[in-house]
């Protein structure tokens, strides 16, 4: 079976924590390289939350030129595919080049550094596939400023251009997750309108897996 790596902060992380336990699909190996908090941008700016606070990723957070070559290898076999779920932390503002910036001013700054790990996944003879990350909800302002909705605009209109200049498969998580568009309800991620619930982990992951 294919082994496939994926890579991404907390929203993967947690996708998969929650489908593990009833994980049993044997037509495929996941490669977890996903990392809570850890968008892995190699010198990754301080981020702020929706009252001004600093956002700086855990300690323990390895850049994607230390940490992503050993998932690569972390079944024993070479992953045939790299699956990058990026995005929701760049919702925020991030200090840019001295000044605080917000996703819908400019992210060239952070394509710039997807450019660089696609070119290194495919260098080790691995497929690489994003994902287009889903819209938010209303909780997701637990740190995403009120403005959320046309940010996430902004960062999914971003990764879709990058990824169709880099001839990149993509999967929109959209339409599984919040299949009623920004202005609607996400069923799948109510808790805190970022991450997907528990209970409906395994299913999202399975359908993730068959797209």
């Amino acid at each position: 079976p294919p082994v496939v790596a994926v890579f991404g902060d907390s929203v993967p992380a947690w996708l998969i924590e929650k489908a593990a336990p009833t994980f049993t699909r044997t037509d495929v190996v996941i490669a977890n390289g996903a990392h809570e908090a850890c968008d892995a941008g190699v010198g990754f700016p301080v981020g702020f939350d929706k009252t001004g606070a600093e956002l700086r990723e855990p300690e323990d957070c390895q850049s994607w030129d230390v940490a992503y070559a050993p998932v690569l290898k972390q079944t024993g076999r070479k992953a045939d595919v790299a699956l990058l779920m990026l995005g929701a932390s760049v919702v925020t503002d991030h200090l840019v080049d001295g000044q605080r910036r917000s996703p819908c001013e400019d992210l060239r700054w952070y394509t710039a550094d997807l450019a660089k790990r696609v070119a290194f996944l495919r260098a080790k003879g691995t497929r690489v596939i994003m994902t287009i990350p889903s819209w938010t909800g209303e909780r997701s302002q637990f740190v995403f400023p009120p403005d959320y909705g046309k940010r996430m605009g902004c960062v999914r209109d971003a990764l879709v251009a990058f990824a169709a200049a880099q001839n990149i498969p993509t999967i929109d998580l959209a339409p599984e997750l919040c299949p009623a568009g920004p202005a609607g309800d996400c069923e799948k991620t109510s808790l805190d309108g970022l991450h997907v619930d528990a209970e409906k982990a395994p299913a999202v992951f399975d359908w993730l897996l068959d797209q």
